[in-house]
């Protein structure tokens, strides 16, 4: 089915919907789908290793999202979006799915959606999507927040902030292997941006904060994200400050974790070469190596604004207990969104990949 027959089909079945009946509806979407050579650094599973050829889909998605002007400035809007799993078929879970309202004052949304915080960084993902997304490595806030609700500014000088509050009752924070087993019967994270841009320069810094009821304390994080244009000549770094505490949280299971990351790519017409460090620091006072690093290199082809191909290899140091896989391990495993389904490392093992990765959107 082609993008206009697509359109045509859900703008009926949304018809009957008075709040979007006059709303222009947009189809758009984007298939991240490759294959890799993976090593899992695992000696327990020898049979898939690099000399195992594995299919990837890294964030495929579909989405329908629309606006209509409902009079004195004032605006509807809505989005509805979808994993695509192309490797085995079929659609997955949501990913931004909300209602909201705009005007000259900002924007307010109701649903599930990537928050503040984790948008801090996003500009600064050159790896994004790929087996060299340093996001994937143990930073914080990387999911979508349920329950959402959320403003977003205007951009004033460049400057633009939000503001996100939801109400997720009982559950526990996001995992990752220096937060395990944090009590909690109470959520209600708080999330919190401020961005400046121009044409050469980013600059933004976020905040969020998990209320942990039962455990009488907070588990909060700071991000600090930072990019440059210099012709064509890209650098970025990411900092996040993890700080877990509380009563209830031991020092056994959860300490503060320092994670960064320093990118930079050279574009060369439709050519662009790019290079990643990340490194993971966990402030433990346990006599366990738990700290981990990762290299990512890659080549890209823009074949157009919306078609290109990326070819990327990545490679793990991980300390004698540490289990850092980023985009490398299983998808049950903690830490990140996985490409396929190889089993994570064992600790201290060091996982490497080569992936040739096709992307198109529209």
């Amino acid at each position: 089915m082609n993008k206009k027959l697509l359109t045509i089909a859900i703008g009926a079945a949304l018809a009957s919907a008075p709040m979007f009946a006059n709303a222009a509806l947009t189809a758009y979407g984007k298939l991240n789908v490759g294959i890799a050579m993976i090593d899992n650094g695992n000696p327990s599973t020898p049979t898939q290793n690099s000399d195992a050829i594995v299919v990837t889909d890294d964030a495929s998605r579909l989405g329908f999202k629309g606006e209509e002007d409902l009079g004195n400035g004032l605006k509807g809007l809505y989005m509805f979006e979808m994993t695509i799993d192309v490797d085995n078929g079929g659609f997955g879970s949501a990913r931004d799915t909300f209602v909201g309202l705009g005007s000259n004052f900002g924007t307010l949304r109701i649903g599930q959606y990537n928050t503040a915080y984790k948008g801090v960084s996003i500009p600064t993902e050159i790896f994004g999507d790929t087996i060299a997304d340093f996001t994937a490595n143990n930073f914080s806030g990387e999911t979508r927040q349920q329950n959402n609700i959320g403003y977003s500014s205007p951009t004033w000088g460049g400057f633009k902030f939000g503001l996100e509050w939801a109400s997720t009752g009982t559950g526990t924070p996001t995992a990752n292997q220096y937060e395990t087993g944090a009590p909690a019967t109470d959520l209600n994270p708080l999330n919190a941006s401020v961005t400046w841009s121009n044409s050469a320069f980013y600059v933004a810094a976020g905040y969020y904060d998990y209320d942990i009821k039962v455990a009488d304390g907070t588990e909060s994080a700071l991000k600090l994200s930072a990019m440059a244009t210099f012709g064509a000549f890209k650098i970025a770094a990411t900092y996040e400050d993890q700080s877990p505490k509380g009563t209830g949280i031991t020092s056994a299971t959860a300490y503060a974790v320092d994670t960064a990351n320093l990118a930079g790519m050279f574009t060369m017409g439709n050519h662009q070469f790019a290079l990643s460090y990340t490194t993971v620091m966990a402030d433990t006072t346990s006599t366990s190596d738990l700290d981990c690093s990762m290299i990512g290199a890659g080549y890209f082809y823009n074949f157009s604004k919306t078609n290109a191909v990326k070819v990327v290899y990545n490679t793990i140091d991980n300390g004698a207990a540490a289990t850092c896989y980023g985009r490398m391990g299983g998808a049950s495993a903690t830490g990140g969104s996985a490409s396929h389904n190889l089993p994570a490392p064992a600790a201290g093992q060091g996982p490497s990949g080569y992936q040739v990765q096709f992307s198109s959107s529209f």
